[in-house]
């Protein structure tokens, strides 16, 4: 591949640029507002109805795009997102995860996850073919999101309000439109580009928009009490900072220090507004976690604090999963199943970690090395073709203005995909597909990328659709229906989860079994939390007494073989049916692969103590109770056990034992000294 630089937009490109289009504009704001406002339809998670919403965008996009005479006059542009750096790297993700499928454990996970992935490449595709007819569209689309960005500042203050006056219990309750606080941040981070877009190449009204946007984000940011997003907002002010010294130097641009003091002065003015409001304002002696000074929630990141903990413990995971899988990886989708092995070794429940909190991570473990370098090579295709325009010193302002906006863009981006899971939030994916291709649209302007030998394509000198190209386009066409549908049943599945996780809190099944074995789709097999829908059919069955039909559904499900639940209603199933022998076998496969689960191991040595296998119950209760330590209800079975069977010393070192990790237990002591004075 050849790449040859240009300081002024070519002159194929400069023929291709036509007017606004209404349908092209209705279009672009649809994949950026659309994802953020549509509702989640009662369904578990609105994640299902916004990749939906997108995945019905690109289809009304494809047919109006195709339908555009436009299209398929001058040069070719369709074909040049594939010759791009970014869109190759773009295309060899997407290739990576589809091969992935030959080492996925769960090939139901793959397929939603890749409809998930190939939704929003084609986002991005359209976005880019948008762009290319006209650089107004990006421009406009900054005024839209930097207006949405001051509307998502104004509801955290709004908010914030309501925490005062205590008619909002906590900070974390604070989400707008979105449906997590952490979305909420993110969203707000993530578009502070936008309003450094306008500032730096805009002028009048756009530039003060642009400053009172930027303000309104550093002051809601800092009062949402997200740590990633505090480090985020170092990270991009220092970016800037670095940008303007290179322009400064290189070209002798003047002004840019003036304008970098008055960000700073904005996060300054920030701070000390949040800091005040928080001292003077904010309920005392409440919410804790999230209502602590600035320095004490950095401070707070450090390997023993739960969540810094769980997400190390993720990320070492991850790496035993690429060190072990490192070409193919796990498969698409599959980083929730195959992590279990290791997880569920620690864990004395099932609340997991479904997402990795690490994109970069994640997406190597699920298609390998190739897949993770091509995800990474997206990021980096992109700053350094930004780096080279800073770095030249004629490049012009407005040369610049094209590839700052995806820059920045993509490294805001990158600290979300560094501490979170945006590649799996609609909301944050749709941003991620306007910097995708709003890069490669404008590298493409600024460099010229061709095979080598190969030249330009040629112009086509009419406005008619092509059969060749109705051909491909009905190809295409294909594979964005499939998504579709496949997304319409994942919509379908959530709105059941929804129902079985009202029944469960509850704790009343209300509704029948065959009300919800008819209603979940055939995929995904999976919830959203990781449990294999599996076991949910099983629940309303062995509630209705239908043993045998839920150990049948049971056995013939394989959709997550490290999680255990499969094997713990079957056992419970096959104890209602008095086979004690299947339930024991069962409960071992529970104990195997997860040791600490309580309720299982107790279960299991129940069983095996009742059965005249004394010796195996006991050494399975005295491990648990020395793996699980400050459980004290392990330690008292593990003690009852032995001094039920005459072992009265090894009952009372148990005890002592326990009081080590539980110095004080009242319940210990007690079991102790009537121990001690029992014949």
């Amino acid at each position: 591949m050849k790449v040859k630089k240009s300081k002024q937009p070519s002159s194929s490109t400069k023929k291709v640029q036509t007017n606004l289009r209404p349908s092209y504009y209705i279009i672009m704001m649809a994949y950026a507002l659309v994802p953020v406002f549509t509702p989640n339809f009662n369904t578990f998670d609105s994640n299902g109805p916004k990749f939906l919403a997108i995945a019905l965008i690109n289809l009304v996009a494809f047919l109006v795009i195709s339908l555009d005479p436009n299209q398929w006059k001058g040069p070719d542009i369709r074909i040049r997102f594939f010759k791009n750096p970014i869109g190759i790297a773009y295309s060899l993700l997407l290739l990576f995860s589809l091969i992935s499928f030959f080492s996925a454990i769960n090939i139901s996970e793959s397929v939603l996850n890749f409809s998930k992935i190939l939704t929003i490449f084609t986002s991005a595709y359209v976005l880019y073919l948008i762009f290319s007819s006209n650089r107004g569209y990006l421009e406009h689309l900054a005024v839209a999101l930097t207006v949405l960005l001051i509307f998502d500042s104004l509801t955290v203050f709004y908010n914030m309000l309501l925490y005062i006056s205590r008619d909002v219990s906590s900070i974390m309750d604070i989400k707008s439109v979105y449906s997590h606080k952490n979305i909420l941040g993110s969203a707000i981070f993530l578009k502070i580009p936008f309003a450094l877009c306008l500032v730096l190449f805009s002028n009048g009204w756009k530039k003060t928009l642009g400053y009172m946007a930027g303000m309104s984000a550093l002051l809601a940011t800092l009062l949402l009490s997200t740590r990633a997003f505090y480090l985020g907002i170092v990270f991009l002010l220092a970016a800037l900072f670095i940008y303007m010294l290179i322009r400064h130097i290189v070209a002798g641009k003047k002004g840019y220090f003036l304008t970098m003091a008055r960000w700073a002065g904005l996060f300054v003015l920030a701070i000390v507004l949040y800091t005040q409001a928080q001292q003077i304002f904010f309920p005392k002696n409440t919410d804790t976690i999230w209502n602590t000074s600035i320095i004490s929630r950095l401070s707070s990141i450090n390997s023993q604090e739960s969540s810094t903990h769980a997400r190390l413990g993720a990320w070492n995971r991850s790496v035993k999963l690429i060190g072990e899988h490192p070409i193919m990886g796990v498969g698409t989708g599959n980083w929730k199943v195959d992590v279990l092995q290791y997880e569920n070794l620690q864990l004395p429940d099932f609340t997991y970690m479904n997402k990795n909190h690490n994109d970069f991570l994640e997406i190597t473990a699920e298609t390998g090395l190739p897949g993770g370098l091509a995800y990474l090579s997206i990021f980096v295709f992109i700053l350094n073709f930004f780096l080279k325009i800073s770095l030249n010193p004629s490049s012009e302002g407005e040369n610049i203005k094209l590839l700052f906006l995806p820059a920045f863009g993509i490294l805001a981006y990158s600290v979300d995909a560094f501490f979170n899971f945006p590649a799996d939030r609609p909301e944050i994916q749709s941003m991620f597909a306007i910097f995708v291709a709003a890069g490669v649209t404008f590298s493409n302007e600024l460099f010229s990328f061709r095979n080598s030998g190969t030249g330009n394509p040629p112009a086509r000198l009419t406005g008619k659709f092509p059969h060749s190209e109705k051909a491909v386009a009905a190809v295409v066409l294909i594979p964005l229906i499939f998504t579709t549908i496949i997304l319409f049943l994942y919509c379908q599945s959530l709105y059941y989860q929804r129902i079985v996780e009202e029944d469960l809190a509850d704790d009343n099944l209300q509704n029948t079994s065959a009300y919800i074995i008819r209603g979940f789709p055939v995929i995904p097999n999976i919830s959203v939390y990781g449990e294999p829908i599996v076991v949910s059919k099983a629940r309303y069955l062995i509630k209705e007494n239908k043993y045998d039909d839920a150990i049948n559904f049971l056995k013939a499900d394989h959709a997550s073989p490290f999680d255990t639940r499969r094997e713990f209603f079957m056992a419970m199933a096959y104890i209602k049916k008095g086979m004690t022998d299947s339930a024991v076998s069962n409960l071992r496969q529970v104990y195997r692969y997860k040791p600490l689960y309580g309720k299982g191991t107790n279960m299991l040595a129940s069983l095996l103590y009742n059965t005249k296998k004394q010796d195996e119950a006991m050494n399975i209760m005295d491990n648990f109770a020395r793996l699980s330590k400050t459980n004290s209800t392990a330690w008292l079975r593990a003690a009852y056990m032995h001094w039920q069977t005459g072992s009265h010393e090894k009952s009372i070192e148990l005890l002592d034992s326990a009081l080590v990790y539980l110095p004080g237990n009242t319940e210990i002591l007690s079991q102790r000294k009537q121990l001690e004075v029992a014949p």
